[in-house]
């Protein structure tokens, strides 16, 4: 009985050390956000623009440099709770893939940066474009399709934020994802 309650404890502990490690977003443009001194883009301003029936542009595109040091200028968050003191909010990045967008929000514990994410694609379903979760990660553990409550509450406080923003990709005829970068289309 000791050894499997050591064995127990030592997985228990390896799991922790997972969860603390952070996921490396060095690949992620406009990481970290407090490198980047250039004034952002007023992406929802362009977005709103482009969808004037007056205007003529067939296309309108930005890169996920420009999306985060705009996601990282429009949202500011704040710990709550007991933990507050110890807890502080870094960012939030998109990391901007083909076949999905990957969103990670990163606090830093006691000084260590610390990452979730939440993965989300995006599925033709008649008329409508569906957004579907699609995983994500906790430190280096990766997620199934299921999400733990407080990650998915930090994105729905995102979502809330950016309403805007997210009524304006959802007007789009078409939204095209390619590597690092954000394509609507008339």
């Amino acid at each position: 009985m000791t050894v499997f309650l050591l064995v127990v404890a030592l997985g228990l502990g390896v799991l922790l050390v997972m969860v603390l490690m952070p996921m490396n977003l060095d690949r992620i443009g406009g990481y970290p956000a407090e490198l980047v001194t250039e004034e952002p883009r007023n992406l929802l301003d362009e977005m709103q623009k482009f969808l004037d029936p007056k205007n003529e542009t067939e296309k309108l595109e930005f890169t996920e440099a420009e999306i985060n040091t705009y996601l990282n200028q429009r949202v500011s968050a704040k710990q709550d709770g007991p933990l507050s003191v110890l807890v502080k909010f870094q960012g939030i990045y998109a990391d901007i893939e083909p076949e999905h967008v990957e969103f990670f929000v990163v606090r830093s514990v006691v000084g260590i940066p610390f990452t979730v994410s939440t993965k989300l694609t995006q599925k033709e379903s008649g008329y409508a474009t569906v957004w579907r979760a699609g995983g994500g990660s906790i430190g280096k553990i990766q997620l199934g399709k299921k999400q733990f409550k407080p990650i998915v509450d930090a994105f729905l406080r995102m979502r809330v934020v950016c309403k805007d923003e997210i009524d304006a990709i959802s007007a789009m005829n078409k939204v095209e994802y390619g590597q690092d970068k954000i394509t609507f289309v008339r």
